[in-house]
């Protein structure tokens, strides 16, 4: 029986020691290419967390030459964002900007657009809800 262990063990040792570390490798960089968990420590070792705004006033960005003007809907929207801990703890509603871009706008009747949103660096924007606005000529 200590025979069958020992051979178990020590057999190919080397083999075993070389698949050990490319599972380990492909681990990491599997870990590091797709950080799914919102709370994960990141590829440099800074803690990756979510926040979610709620009641962000929706601008809206029209060319300068627009002069029709639209009712919008909704007036605000929900926001969520993730990124360092720290740059989340500073971030303020006023830093983030959720717009409706109407350059190029030609219809006459009502449309809906997607609303975009505008993040400081070091956060990254993850969705908005609703994700269109819906336009209403006056």
């Amino acid at each position: 029986m200590i025979g069958f262990l020992r051979n178990l063990v020590l057999k190919d040792l080397l083999l075993k020691l070389f698949s050990l570390a490319m599972a380990i490798l492909i681990w990491l960089l599997v870990s590091i290419a797709n950080p799914q968990q919102q709370s994960n420590a990141g590829a440099l070792g800074a803690v990756q967390a979510g926040r979610t705004f709620y009641n962000l006033p929706l601008s809206i960005m029209w060319a300068t030459n627009q002069t029709r003007q639209f009712l919008v809907s909704p007036r605000e929207v929900e926001v969520t964002v993730r990124g360092d801990t720290n740059a989340l703890e500073k971030l303020q509603p006023a830093d983030l900007r959720a717009m409706v871009v109407l350059s190029g706008t030609e219809s006459a009747g009502a449309m809906s657009k997607k609303i975009e949103v505008a993040a400081p660096p070091g956060v990254t924007y993850v969705h908005v809800v609703p994700p269109e606005a819906q336009l209403m000529p006056r």
